[in-house]
């Protein structure tokens, strides 16, 4: 694959999702919210304690990305560069933050809009420790797909 390409694709998908987040998120919905709060739509909002139902659903929940950062990782983990699995795991695990904004892009922005630098850090630190320790649980536990076996099925 070409530079190029990477370049374009790169600025194409980063400049279709500014200009949505900008129109949709920051403009449309915020004044449709807006007005929902206005006329008490909001008011039955669940706000912290969470009740017990309301964890387990978020708990139970939180399976469904996991499993497709195991089943991710199965397809892809032979492709990273190391044998050692811890290493390979906290590869994948920075991957996963790169890809999810928390390795960079997040803590930057939080920087920017005037958090200090130590709270950006321990905010920062809640992704970074999740997504390594669980990028090394799955690389200790699942096996790669090997580049032969392309095109059999999941055992």
């Amino acid at each position: 694959m070409s530079v190029a390409r990477i370049v374009i694709a790169t600025i194409l998908i980063t400049g279709f999702g500014f200009v949505f987040h900008t129109l949709y998120g920051e403009t449309w919905i915020t004044s449709i919210i807006d007005d929902a709060a206005g006329k008490g739509l909001m008011a039955n909002v669940i706000r912290d304690p969470y009740p017990a139902w309301f964890v387990m659903t978020a708990a139970l929940t939180a399976l469904i990305p996991a499993a497709f950062k195991v089943i991710l990782y199965y397809f892809l983990g032979a492709s990273i560069p190391f044998r050692n699995k811890l290493l390979k795991g906290a590869t994948y695990g920075v991957i996963l933050l790169a890809v999810g904004d928390n390795l960079i892009r997040m803590p930057i922005m939080q920087l920017l809009s005037g958090n200090p630098g130590f709270i950006v850090l321990l905010q920062s630190a809640e992704a970074w420790v999740i997504y390594i320790g669980s990028g090394i649980a799955i690389a200790l536990i699942i096996p790669v797909r090997s580049h032969t076996s392309a095109n059999r099925e999941i055992p």
